[in-house]
């Protein structure tokens, strides 16, 4: 829906003649969208993805991938009311986010908690890396996060190589 009506407004203003300037807008999820990754897809260079409060489970709420968007993913009410919960374990192992398109820090995760990730065994030699993340030659910008439970052979919240991402509160 937020893509047609972009490509509506494109169309308009070139039969218009009209020159466009580049706009960005707030995906809610789950109200315009019904998961996690979901926001993420539908989302734009410079967009917004708005979790409301509550607890995010299940597919499409775990192997976040952000496909080298620059977009911001914000927790609405921040980290105490926004959860990704994956309940993983060693026979069920994910982990919440994956950052391996050079994202860069505008691409940003604020205001989240991430609890019982269990890195899938896809780093060095097989090992299981990246409890609730893994940046491989990206850098994105996670601020205000709290990772909670969540464990892997290597990086048990997150597992950085070649990786310039910048965490912080």
């Amino acid at each position: 829906m937020i893509y047609t009506f972009r490509a509506r407004l494109l169309c308009v203003a070139i039969v218009c003649g009209i020159s466009v300037t580049a706009y960005s807008v707030t995906i809610h999820v789950p109200a315009d969208q019904p998961t996690i990754q979901a926001g993420i897809d539908s989302a734009a260079d410079g967009d917004t993805v708005m979790l409301s409060p509550g607890t995010y489970t299940g597919a499409g709420n775990h192997s976040i991938d952000f496909a080298g968007k620059k977009i911001a993913l914000l927790g609405e009410q921040g980290r105490d009311s926004t959860i990704i919960d994956l309940s993983a374990d060693s026979s069920s192992l994910r982990r919440a986010f994956v950052f391996r398109s050079g994202e860069d820090t505008l691409t940003r995760v604020v205001g989240l908690t991430v609890t019982g990730g269990y890195g899938p065994r896809d780093g060095p030699d097989t090992a299981s890396v990246g409890g609730a993340f893994v940046c491989d030659s990206a850098g994105p910008l996670i601020e205000n996060c709290r990772f909670t439970a969540c464990r892997a052979w290597h990086g048990g919240a997150g597992y950085l190589t070649r990786s310039w991402a910048i965490i912080r509160g």
